[in-house]
């Protein structure tokens, strides 16, 4: 950051439009439907009375959004004939492509959750037939999940107006708006098809192919041998389409970093609190690969998640094209593609990144770095999650204690006391008054290896005393002796529960004192408001 003094200007409250705010409900009288045929999106739409297109129930694409083909009025005098039900909730098209289920109907069936109470119609804009798409596996697990039955929806076969409709406006937009509420509810959705609890096992790298299939957008012609090669070099090769809809969420759980060609398949991790991954950019755009569609980055944003998005190495056209895909590309060097996708997964699962940053940007890798912290007597230093204080205790409510500093080893001085534990308890040390989840401490490094921390509170030297537990850590030396030094050893940063506290405190210590972005800082003012008030309360000399 530039300069101190424009932060606030980036997390205090303003007025206005929040992606953290509920979207509009409205209520329409005498709103009439007219139902279409085939896949041609202006011969429907949901009108008022007065014969306008319902914005809210509209489709829309493209920045800035442009309305798909839908008439924006309609003569209001040929619902005069149409049958009329008492009551519906509008909740979007049914689709039967799995991406586009996901952004336009799940998006809005968010509100029959909220409001139906069984007498309400809830009405479908479908080009199939119930039967038709019900026959889908993994439609059926996901309205299941939300806690529908297929006999729930509302199938039109003509047209018809409505005394009382309700129509929310959708969590998601295509390339446009999406809300916090949309990653809250695939989240929940997602916890009923895999709870989290059930994932334990050490976080895999997974690359998600497309070798089997037999028509789509991109193919890449030896997709085959580049799978060899990831093999070789740890990550596990899936086919998506092989998967129930259960065990394709699952893939985005336990911190698994997940790599393959944007599609589909990404928007599974909706479904996920904060997935990570690489997302291969394949289509020619250029000379290069196509700019990812806003809509992943949308999703993102609001869903704490950690995806890059990268031109697919060392792709080129291919020279056998096969008629059934858009576009047909060839690996130049298998070995060198799969080398430099191996080496990111490498940096990052030992490094600290930032949720992705919204619309504008992905991934940011924070300056930051970790420290055990080892008394003079040998003991790990750790804090208690009962009383918060920090000491060289042992025990089933004793939690490691990690010391965060810049990586830069000229501006390491400033730096901060966090427990390690996910849910980022507070802590305390002897002699202070200060308490909370971060405790800011200078450093100073000594000629034997060693290092010595004072309180930026009191200024004072901090030392492990000797009690009849351990040592607790107090905050009242006048200088460095024994006591107050500290052996220090490197440890990752790359963290489990990238969707915890703790990933979300480290977060805000490297955007308000290491100068991160803050271009996405409404994500930790709307999720963790008191992480944000603790960190910004810090003394501003401490910062950057």
């Amino acid at each position: 950051m530039d300069d101190v003094q424009d932060y606030a200007s980036f997390y205090s409250p303003v007025a206005g439009v929040s992606l953290f705010s509920e979207p509009d409900i409205l209520t329409f009288r005498n709103a009439f439907y007219i139902c279409g045929w085939n896949n041609f999106d202006h011969l429907h739409g949901v009108y008022t009375q007065e014969g306008y297109l319902i914005p809210q129930a509209a489709f829309h694409c493209q920045w800035p959004p442009v309305n798909k083909g839908q008439r924006p009025w309609c003569d209001p005098n040929i619902a005069r004939g149409l049958p009329v039900i008492k009551s519906g909730i509008f909740v979007g098209h049914m689709h039967e492509q799995y991406g586009h289920f996901i952004t336009e109907f799940v998006s809005r069936l968010w509100v029959a959750r909220k409001l139906w109470d069984g007498s309400q119609k809830l009405i479908v804009r479908s080009i199939k037939s119930r039967d038709d798409l019900f026959r889908a596996p993994w439609l059926r697990a996901l309205i299941e999940a939300a806690g529908f039955r297929e006999e729930d929806f509302y199938f039109p076969e003509t047209s018809f107006t409505v005394e009382k409709l309700v129509v929310a406006s959708p969590l998601f937009s295509e390339d446009s708006v999406c809300f916090a509420g949309m990653a809250d509810y695939c989240n929940e959705i997602g916890a009923v098809l895999t709870p989290p609890e059930l994932n334990s096992e050490a976080p895999r790298r997974i690359y998600l192919t497309r070798s089997k299939l037999i028509c789509g957008t991109v193919r890449i012609d030896n997709e085959h041998e580049f799978e060899e090669a990831l093999s070789e070099r740890g990550f596990e090769i899936v086919h998506p389409q092989d998967l129930s809809v259960a065990d394709q969420i699952a893939l985005f759980r336990n911190d698994n970093f997940v790599v393959g060609q944007i599609g589909s398949a990404f928007h599974t991790s909706i479904f996920v609190p904060s997935p990570q991954g690489i997302c291969l950019r394949s289509k020619v755009f250029k000379g290069g690969g196509t700019p990812p569609a806003l809509s992943y980055r949308l999703m993102d944003q609001v869903n704490g998640a950690a995806f890059e998005y990268l031109d697919f190495p060392t792709l080129i056209e291919s020279e056998h094209p096969n008629g059934h895909f858009y576009e047909n590309m060839t690996i130049g060097d298998i070995g060198l593609a799969a080398d430099l996708l191996a080496d990111r997964a490498a940096k990052r699962e030992t490094s600290f990144h930032l949720s992705n940053m919204g619309r504008g940007s992905c991934v940011e890798e924070a300056d930051l770095t970790a420290y055990e912290l080892i008394g003079h007597s040998g003991s790990a230093v750790g804090s208690d999650r009962r009383t918060a204080m920090a000491s060289t205790y042992s025990g089933a409510t004793i939690e490691k204690l990690l010391l965060i500093t810049r990586r830069d080893p000229a501006n390491r001085q400033r730096a901060f006391l966090v427990s390690a534990h996910p849910d980022a308890p507070a802590l305390m040390l002897s002699n202070t008054w200060r308490q909370g989840p971060a405790l800011p401490v200078q450093v100073e490094h000594l000629d034997d290896g060693t290092i010595a921390m004072r309180s930026h509170e009191n200024n004072a030297y901090i030392f492990a005393c000797h009690d009849r537990r351990g040592q607790g850590l107090h905050a009242e030396g006048p200088q460095i002796m024994a006591w107050e030094r500290f052996g220090i050893a490197e440890t990752s940063l790359h963290l489990r529960h990238r969707g915890s506290r703790l990933h979300a405190l480290l977060s805000l210590i490297a955007i308000v004192h290491y100068g991160a972005s803050p271009r996405n800082l409404a994500y930790y003012q709307a999720r963790y408001p008191d992480l944000l008030a603790h960190v910004s309360g810090l003394d501003p000399a401490f910062r950057v």
